[in-house]
This record gives C-alpha cells, structure tokens and sequence, in this order.
C-alpha cells in the first residue's frame, strides 16, 4: 500500500503570522521562557521570535522570600540593546518585573558572581540616553518647563550606575508596556520624579494629552507592587501608590502590605473625583484608615472590584478601617462596584470598639450597593455577631460578641446580589441565616441569589444547627474551617520564624510565588483541613 504522508509540512512552511502566534506561547509572564532557544534555532525563526525575547523584562532573581535583588548590569545590558543596538525593539517590551532599585551604588547579589561587567555604561552610550531623555521630556512637557536639572541629575546616576536612573530610564523609553511589578525600593527618587511628573500631566493637561505616542507609561493596565517588611509594611506607599493612580490607562491596581497612614490619605485626596481609570483595587494585608480608603475611592471613576484584607502586628500603629469606614468609601462607587471581597481578621481585636459598637459592621447602608453582585465578607462585618473573644482582648474596653440593634441579614443585603459568602461564622448566625434561606426560598426579594456560603470556625465549643434551601437554581454551601485553613485565607506574608531577619515568604506575590499565589487563589475559601501549609513550599 503506498505511503500517502511522504510530504512531511515543517514549522518553518507555517505562515509569519501562525510562527508569531506559536511563539507567543512561549513568553511566560513571570520572566521564564524558552525564546532564547527559539532565537538560535535558525535566521527565519530569530527574525519572528526576537520581538517576544524582549516582551516581559525581568530583572530579579526567583527569590521565594522576596527582596530579590535589581541587577544594575543587567538594566546597563538591556538599556543598551533598547537604545543602542536595536532600538526599534523597546515599542515590543510589555511586561517589567524589578527587584528593589536604589539611588546608591550598592549592587544586588545578581552581580556578586560577576566581576567581569559594570553597571556603568560607556560614554557613548550616555549621550544617547541624554538625547533620548531630553527629546522625551522636551515633547511632552508644556512650553515652559524646564527639565534641565533633572536631565542633569538623571545622567550623572546612570554614569554611576544606580538602578534607580536605569529602571526610570526604561520606562520612559518604552511606549508600550502594559504590566509593572516591582518590589518596595530604597531611596528610588528618579522613579518617584517620573510618576509625580506624569501625575502632574494628567491634573494640567488638556483632554487628549495621554495619545502623546512619547508619553512614558501611558499604555500602563496593570500593576503590582509589595514589600517583604512584614514588620513595618510598605511605609513609602504614600509616595508611590497615589501617584500611580494618575496614569491614564491603569485599570488593576494591587498592593501588598500597604501602609495608608495620614500622608496616603493627604495625596489620594490631591487626586481630583472621579479622575482615575483604575477599575479593580486589591489591598491584601493592609494597615490603610479611614481617610486613605475614602480618598483612593473617591479618585476611581468607576470601580468595579474591591479587596481588602487587614493585617496587624505588634508594631503598627495604624488605626485600620473598621466595617463602617468600608461602608462609607465604597458608597462612592454604589453605582459601579460589582464585586467586594472583605477580611478585616475578625479574630483580632482592633480597638474599634472604642470608637462606638456600631462601626463593628456595616448595616443597613450596604443595600445601597445596587450595582453589587458578588460579596465575600465577614459574620461580624455583615452581622456585628463575632465568633468570639479575640485573643488579645482589652479586658477594660472588650469587644461584644452582638452588637445591639445592629441590623439583621435580610436587611442589609442588596437585592441585586448574585454571590454571597460569609466567613468566620458561629452558630450565632443561625437565626439570621435561617430568616434569609426563607426569604430566598419565597421568591420575593434577592431574586437573582444563586450562591449562599457559610463558613463556620470548626474548633468552637457550639455546633450550628442544620440548614438547608429549597428553592430552586440556589446552591447552599455550608463548610468548616480549621484554625490553619481560617490563617490561610488571610493570605498573609509567612515569616521564617528559623532564619530570623531573613524576610518572609510572600504567598500571594505576583513576583516570587506565582505558583503559590494560584492556588492561594484557587484554594481560598476551603473548608478541609490540610496537613502541610503550601506556603511552606518553595516556588521554583
């Protein structure tokens, strides 16, 4: 029988566009891929794939407690491959990934093994950085102002090798980026003078002034910054975070650890209403008052998710939101906010109560959400019912475990509600949960709830009673949390208490633990005990 499949197509007879599309799939967000195989295979597949060798920079080390260190020789090496030898790439870099930058000379321990490159470029070199920052700067700032200083400032890092000036420099150089991660960075001051310039573009300038095709970071969706200073958390935030709510195009904002002390609030509220396109905030193990929250909100022009998970330590001196305070900055986004995901550690007393019971949830306000579908949130938070007493109590000013007069479930929840889950869960919510499951069950309010959750802390003395749903399309989840699987939905940063003074493992890092944040993500909410932390599990 003769051989019909004699004629063998190779991958080099696809079309440009179909090689295009392949590789593609090579270019891992993280940093990690297999271009570089790809580039020495053959000419016709280095001239498709040399476009994605450049697309996701990353410049630290896979360092699973964080801290990882920002290369100056490898920012001098990608500088002058941008700028230098194949300047028509920087429109292809989409993604940067920055270890912590500094305005010194001190290196990162990626150029420890490496005594035979500088991180200082050639002359020759830096009088095209000067030209490109001068042209830059020259084409988007107003008539009148004045860069000169700074030009000067920024070419005397660069010739001293401060990753500061080098990493500002690639994003000015760089049109097209659409995601920034980058760890809390020491002194970064050229960064900071871009983002407050820009910020100062977008206050001043006429509609239209982000289709500046020169305009640094203007393409910019996504960002994520964290710190692993788990003792004092990311103290500068207020320095940065503001700031970049001004770029144009940014719509998912994250942050881990973020301190939103007075000074946060101070500069969120300079931002004018409603001026910012960010449309997703995600806040995990946050210290942020009161002012700060309202303020960022207030800046949004239509948010549509928000996270916000609480963490306190021994050292914060940060009097964070309570229920109420969430209550009230989210009402500036009644009309947009589709989806609230809320762990203010509920197991830990916070001094709230000192204030007045009544800041302990949110109450009847939280139906004004009309646009809210999804809600993940507390049974103190909803309820001002707690589980029980927390175990740092103040014996002179306790915490109630029911808050008189508080509202109950059914008159708090919108009536547009599609998701709810509520975590930390005693049997104390019995009553109120039952009152709910009828009102679902009737069909006259909460129409479209399909989904109801409940989370019981599983190692407190007194069981809840059953419970159960008849109406149909609704799916009632009833689970029980171990102590270790309650810790793990609070996502927060995991000291190695064995090393001290070696950072900690950040678990939902975008930067280090991508591995570890996926099925944090995925596993949050789980009701099985498990027998090892995942936390514990490097990420390589």
């Amino acid at each position: 029988m003769a051989n019909n499949r004699s004629d063998h197509t190779s991958l080099l007879d696809l079309p440009p566009e179909i090689l295009s599309k392949v590789i593609s799939y090579m270019v891992e967000p993280s940093g990690r891929s297999s271009i570089q195989s790809v580039l020495r295979a053959c000419r016709q597949l280095y001239d498709i794939a040399l476009p994605f060798s450049v697309s996701v920079f990353r410049n630290t080390v896979h360092h699973h407690k964080g801290g990882g260190p920002c290369s100056p020789i490898k920012n001098a090496q990608f500088l002058h491959y941008l700028l230098i030898s194949k300047p028509w790439l920087a429109r292809h870099v989409n993604t940067v990934i920055l270890g912590g930058f500094t305005s010194t000379s001190s290196q990162g321990d990626g150029d420890k093994t490496d005594d035979t490159q500088s991180p200082v470029s050639a002359d020759s070199d830096l009088a095209v950085y000067q030209s490109q920052i001068e042209t830059i700067l020259g084409q988007i700032s107003p008539d009148d102002e004045d860069h000169g200083s700074w030009c000067t400032e920024w070419i005397s890092d660069l010739k001293r090798g401060y990753s500061d000036a080098q990493v500002s420099l690639i994003l000015l150089i760089c049109p097209n980026i659409q995601t920034l991660l980058f760890e809390e960075s020491k002194n970064p001051r050229h960064f900071v003078r871009l983002l407050r310039f820009l910020g100062y573009l977008s206050l001043t300038s006429a509609p239209g002034w982000s289709n500046n095709p020169l305009l640094p970071l203007s393409n910019l969706e996504d960002v994520f910054h964290e710190t692993n200073n788990i003792q004092n958390g990311y103290t500068r935030w207020y320095e940065q975070g503001p700031l970049l709510f001004t770029l144009p195009r940014l719509r998912y904002y994250e942050c881990n650890i973020p301190v939103g002390n007075e000074r946060a609030g101070e500069q969120f509220g300079h931002l004018p209403p409603k001026s910012s396109s960010v449309e997703e905030i995600t806040l995990r193990s946050s210290s942020i008052i009161p002012i700060t929250l309202s303020a960022m909100l207030r800046a949004c022009k239509a948010l549509r998710k928000l996270e916000y998970t609480s963490y306190t330590n021994s050292s914060s001196t940060v009097q964070t939101v309570a229920p109420r305070d969430i209550l009230d900055a989210i009402l500036l986004q009644a009309d947009s906010l589709t989806e609230l995901y809320i762990n203010t550690e509920e197991d830990w007393d916070k001094g709230w109560g000192l204030r007045s019971p009544n800041v302990l949830f949110m109450g009847m306000g939280l139906r004004k959400m009309v646009a809210l579908r999804k809600l993940t949130v507390g049974m103190q938070c909803l309820t001002g019912l707690l589980a029980e007493k927390p175990s740092n109590q103040n014996e002179d000013h306790p915490v109630p475990l029911r808050v008189d007069g508080a509202p109950i479930i059914v008159d708090c929840l919108p009536e547009n509600l599609e998701y709810l889950k509520i975590h930390s869960c005693s049997a104390a919510i019995h009553e109120q949960a039952q009152e709910l499951l009828a009102v679902v069950e009737s069909g006259h309010r909460f129409k479209n709830l399909t989904y109801i959750s409940l989370l019981f802390n599983s190692w407190l003395p007194e069981k809840p009673l059953p419970l159960s749903c008849n109406a149909p399309n609704v799916h009632l989840d009833i689970g029980y949390q171990t102590k270790s699987t309650y810790q793990h939905d609070l996502g927060h940063p995991y000291s190695d208490r064995e090393i001290v003074g070696r950072g900690a493992r950040n678990v939902t890092s975008r930067i280090h633990a991508s591995k570890m944040r996926r099925e944090y993500l995925a596993t949050r909410g789980i009701t099985e005990p498990r027998h090892k932390p995942f936390y514990f599990v490097d990420d390589y």
